[in-house]
């Protein structure tokens, strides 16, 4: 008799996602139902493989690299994507292959699938697991993701499972106009996941997420990676950010503790502060010994005092979050600044906010909003969602 668990456990994470919502579409669910991760992740035991984690799966200098991202995450952006059977998708970082198989369930036989991975390490296996897995029409190519793959283009829809801190020029012009491009997008060391519709000569949001992926390796990368700066911690800077010593000088005097409080998703703030303060940090721990916490954080670090504030959360909670000050007050003065700001405009969570990419070199007038930001090659404004301001 064959062992029925993996399909008994498929089924409870299934359950779990829908519960928290992270799960709404029917063919995506189906699709969850049916792809054995299991055959993606071999070496973990069952009950690992189907929690709702992220399973890394390549290391390079202490930095993940590569991984199978976590089935909510992955769940809501395969809805954000919007795959209908017959569509041509291109995805770009192939990973373990298991989000691949995910999407040849959702574009069926009668579409195509591409995954582009520049790591020749990670391209054999991707090929060699969805081959296994029953998922041999899967086209998996080796290259930088950053261009694409013009052999298939157009496509319908373009995915990246990796974050990006801009957006290529390329996975536009081979996006069918009208197609959705989901990428998780860096903005001064935020990512937000990204529904991006193509639209005559820009790129208008039409739903964000908060998010954390690994990097995009190759010409996309950009400059805001994440870097060990203490074992166990990860850090990425953003403009105007002190040198590592100073980072990690501060980093290593206990931290002040306050709790904030707001009903919003402290997400939200996070964003905030990386629009609007003058040097952004965020910071990954695995060891709450090493710097006083555990887990994800944002803030601001003062260039002249090379004070830190950090404000700690969980992705998509509201309530409670703590508040760390390492050195002096500025840091977390700008802090509690731009926190009244964010309230007084009505503590605006991803969801609330949209964003328009012109490319830099358009003659198009940029919109108006709340904020802009500039990437190598497009101009971003985030707007109130549903509001042109």
């Amino acid at each position: 008799m064959s062992d029925q668990r993996p399909q008994t456990l498929r089924k409870q994470l299934v359950r779990s996602l829908k519960r928290s919502r992270s799960l709404t579409n029917n063919a995506v669910r189906r699709a969850f139902l049916t792809v054995p991760r299991e055959l993606f992740v071999p070496g973990y035991s069952l009950e690992q493989v189907y929690r709702d984690e992220a399973i890394v799966t390549k290391n390079e200098a202490g930095v993940p690299v590569s991984s199978s991202s976590q089935p909510a995450m992955m769940a809501m952006m395969l809805e954000q994507l919007d795959v209908q059977p017959g569509l041509h998708v291109l995805e770009v970082g192939s990973g373990t292959g298991y989000n691949a198989a995910l999407l040849w369930e959702l574009a069926g036989p009668s579409g195509t699938v591409t995954t582009i991975e520049i790591d020749p390490e990670i391209v054999a296996w991707a090929r060699d697991r969805l081959a296994l897995a029953g998922y041999a029409q899967v086209r998996v190519v080796e290259g930088d993701g950053g261009a694409g793959w013009p052999a298939g283009a157009p496509y319908d829809r373009i995915e990246l499972t990796v974050g990006a801190a801009d957006i290529a020029p390329a996975w536009v012009e081979q996006l069918k106009p009208g197609g959705i491009l989901v990428l998780p997008l860096w903005v001064n060391t935020v990512q937000l996941c990204l529904a991006l519709v193509k639209e005559e000569g820009q790129l208008r949001s039409v739903s964000s997420l908060p998010c954390g992926f690994t990097r995009i390796r190759g010409s996309m990368a950009g400059r805001d990676q994440y870097r060990s700066l203490l074992p166990g911690v990860l850090l990425s800077t953003g403009p105007g950010a002190p040198a590592d010593d100073i980072l990690r000088q501060a980093l290593s005097q206990p931290p002040r503790r306050e709790e904030w409080r707001s009903d919003a998703s402290w997400f939200g703030f996070i964003l905030w502060l990386a629009l609007h303060a003058s040097a952004m940090l965020s910071v990954s721990t695995e060891d709450v010994q090493s710097i006083g916490f555990h887990g994800f954080a944002g803030g601001v670090v003062d260039p002249v005092d090379g004070s830190i504030c950090l404000v700690t959360l969980l992705l998509n909670r509201s309530g409670s979050a703590t508040v760390l000050s390492y050195g002096g007050p500025a840091a977390r003065v700008q802090v509690e600044r731009l926190f009244s700001d964010w309230q007084a405009a009505g503590s605006p969570e991803i969801s609330d906010i949209g964003i328009v990419a012109v490319p830099l070199d358009s003659a198009e007038r940029a919109p108006d909003g709340f904020a802009t930001a500039g990437t190598a090659n497009w101009q971003l404004t985030f707007q109130r969602q549903g509001r042109t301001q």
